[in-house]
């Protein structure tokens, strides 16, 4: 049985998504779990009974509050169950900070359902555990339920007990979250920072909330002032004149509610990452504000002011009519972390940060000072939206609490913020075209995360996920990792128990990098870049359905990896992998790998020396087509002929056009989803082989053997 989940985050002002895939589970190896149950006896299975039930820590509750829903499945047979058992539970509306935590299951993100896995051989008498907890975040009715299937199910544990509801009352003045009213022009309870807060978050998101929900206007500003020397620290414009300044002409993603964001600002950087971002967005009766990066210091006291006009709605019964008065909402921000070497975030409780991109802004500001040291950012269950940018620092660890429970994510894409990305010293001016007009190339990319110059990076158990659609009216290349260190000697990094989620271009890497049991999914090459060595290890490589290729009645073919390597390295190499795709991927429409140019590249003598310098390799030095698949399990979406071929669909032939030991499309060992032998009949062999020996790259030490660090130390990633 295919683990199943949506993989598509929807909160704030997102717009819906409707994303299917599989997810990963930590701890697990991935690829052997998506091959089906374990295959036990029909006498085995038939003793099994497991019986489901869903309760809520409360019965009332008022906006503000945390609610926790507990799913228990128990078996109560005789024998362990043969295969898997599926929970899927409603998610209340009205809830935000969610987090899941799991015992005995793996789980999906959290969206309008939840839905989790229980392995085969759950024991008689034992039982798996989830909890789902959340802010209610407007009066009302939260509603859930949770429904099973798998074999052994014998449905609810009681009559009533698969569903819960809680009611939620507004929450009064003064309770809560809500502070204290203001003394100038609004009458406003619902302030996140509370007025008068003494410990608010130097990355804080501001928040107001209303009776209903509120409408954004068409103009006017936030701002924000230092309270002790009046001087103003940041300002939020909604007219969409951040954006039309830069002589764009693109209408269809309107210029409104659109700041620039310099992320890793104040951080001692000499270069920064410019990216446009929606500093506005609305969820049930609750707007949020998040403000320019790093803006705010450590035990400062600040001021906010709102234009009237920005917001439209009530707030204790009186329509808001903004805030100016210098006294109604002020709050001091805690005092810095006590490390400056390992810190925490959380969304709700108590943390270092509340956001990831704080953290990251910490950790880089005391770099220079720590350069050797190791670090750690340590991220609690929950929705965490927003870009992120992380330079020149080495020996960091970011560590989720769960890989399905720890989400980090945003909507971006290449007609959202046009390019790869880099950091620059300005944002940059040029003017791309996207759709019908232009659009401002800022430099900053489509990534979610963006890494430059950073050694021995560690990524583990977290999901990041770029949730942006693809769309026909859209450039759709949508990151959700760019590692842009490619240094010879040191730009190391390990994902290991993470999940990368997004459609087109999922992961774009460089340098020397292994993902271990990690789950990535897309469907437009989705993994690529220009690596010395990528190894996909014990990991699934997932299709998702592509929207695009499958409109018109027809689905047209894309590829896992687009390989752009480093001459003479070990480029791209998949081992002991599954290779997975959603039930509506047609059988035989997906190809291991596409070339990007191959005429070009020989034009041009790309993929020619092998890079031995310092700095950054040129093109000379790369566009190799180097994949290896090597003893992984195929699903029948794969092509018969296993690559594109370069004579249909207007293909590129690969480069080097014929493989070698060390370059080119080679698979060896390959597997059907079951584990067996693969037959190769139908399989390219013009460019591509399945019948040269790669024992040399089978274990993880030999894939990073040709790695020497400045001090000529060999490196073996571990997870």
């Amino acid at each position: 049985m295919t683990r199943m989940f949506q993989h598509a985050v929807v909160v704030a002002a997102l717009p819906a998504l409707l994303l299917a895939g599989c997810g990963g589970d930590s701890g697990t190896d991935t690829a052997s779990s998506t091959t089906g149950g374990s295959g036990g006896s029909a006498a085995t299975a038939n003793l099994a009974s497991v019986n489901v039930s869903e309760t809520a820590s409360q019965t009332s509750a008022a906006v503000g509050d945390r609610v926790i829903w507990t799913i228990t499945a128990v078996n109560n047979g005789s024998g362990a169950t043969g295969d898997t058992v599926s929970l899927v539970a409603t998610v209340p509306g009205n809830v935000g900070g969610i987090a899941v935590n799991a015992q005995g299951a793996t789980c999906g993100p959290a969206v309008s359902t939840l839905t989790c896995t229980i392995p085969a051989g759950l024991a008689a008498g034992a039982a798996a555990t989830v909890t789902l907890t959340a802010t209610a975040t407007a009066a009302g009715s939260l509603t859930s339920s949770v429904s099973t299937s798998g074999e052994g199910v014998s449905g609810c544990a009681a009559q009533g007990s698969c569903s819960t509801s809680v009611t939620v009352a507004a929450a009064s003045s003064g309770s809560g979250s809500s502070g204290g009213s203001s003394s100038g022009s609004t009458n406003a309870v619902g302030l996140v920072p509370a007025n008068g807060e003494t410990a608010a978050y130097v990355d804080t998101r501001l928040q107001l909330s209303f009776d209903a929900t509120p409408t954004l206007g068409a103009t006017g500003l936030v701002k924000v002032f230092n309270a002790t020397t009046g001087v103003q620290v940041d300002q939020i414009d909604i007219s969409g004149a951040p954006v039309t300044a830069g002589g764009e002409t693109q209408t269809y993603m309107p210029a409104a509610n659109t700041e620039i964001d310099t992320l890793g600002n104040n951080t001692g950087l000499p270069q920064w990452r410019y990216v446009y971002y929606t500093p506005v967005t609305i969820s049930g009766n609750t707007a949020t504000i998040r403000l320019h990066d790093n803006m705010l210091s450590n035990g400062t006291k600040y001021y906010v002011t709102v234009d009237n006009g920005v917001l439209a709605g009530k707030m204790n019964g009186t329509p808001f009519a903004g805030i100016t008065s210098p006294t109604a909402w002020t709050f001091t921000t805690k005092a810095a972390p006590a490390s400056q070497t390992a810190v925490t975030v959380a969304s709700t409780g108590t943390a270092d940060f509340r956001t990831v991109q704080g953290a990251l802004d910490w950790i880089m500001r005391n770099s220079s000072a720590n350069a050797s040291a190791s670090k750690t950012i340590t991220i609690q269950d929950g929705s965490y939206n927003e870009q992120l940018f992380l330079r020149n620092v080495n020996n960091l660890t970011i560590s989720g609490q769960s890989q399905a429970g720890t989400i980090v994510y945003q909507d971006n894409s290449e007609s959202y913020n046009p390019g790869t990305g880099g950091s620059k010293t300005a944002p940059a001016t040029t003017l791309t075209t996207e759709g019908s007009g232009t659009r401002r190339a800022l430099g900053g990319g489509r990534s979610v995360l963006l890494v430059e110059g950073s050694d021995l990076l560690k990524l583990t158990n977290f999901t990041l996920q770029n949730s942006h659609v693809r769309q026909s009216n859209f450039n759709n290349q949508a990151e959700a990792l760019y590692y842009n260190t490619s240094t010879l000697t040191a730009s190391r990094m390990v994902a290991s128990f993470m999940n990368f989620l997004s459609a087109q271009d999922t992961i774009q890497t460089k340098g020397w990098v292994w993902y271990y049991k990690s789950y990535i999914a897309g469907n437009v090459d989705f993994i690529w870049g220009s690596p010395y060595a990528a190894l996909f290890e014990q990991s699934e490589l997932h299709t998702t359905f592509d929207p695009i290729a499958g409109s018109g009645g027809s689905y047209s073919a894309n590829a896992i990896i687009q390989a752009r390597a480093a001459t003479g390295y070990p480029g791209f190499v998949v081992l002991n992998s599954a290779l997975t795709a959603d039930a509506t991927v047609p059988a035989g429409t997906t190809y291991l790998a596409r070339s990007l140019t191959g005429a070009t590249q020989a034009a041009n003598s790309y993929c020619t020396q092998q890079y031995t310098g310092t700095g950054s390799f040129g093109n000379a030095q790369l566009y190799c087509d180097t994949v290896a698949y090597i003893s992984t399990k195929m699903g029948t979406h794969i092509a018969s002929g296993g690559w594109e071929d370069p004579n249909t669909n207007g293909a590129m032939a690969p480069y080097p056009g014929t493989p070698t030991a060390t370059a080119g499309w080679r698979e060896w060992l390959s597997m059907d989803a079951a584990g067996n032998a693969l037959s190769m009949s139908g399989r390219d062999t013009q460019y591509a082989t399945s019948a040269i020996d790669l024992s040399g790259l089978t274990t993880t030490a030999k894939v990073f053997a040709s790695f020497k660090d400045g001090n000529g130390a060999s490196w073996t990633p571990t997870p």
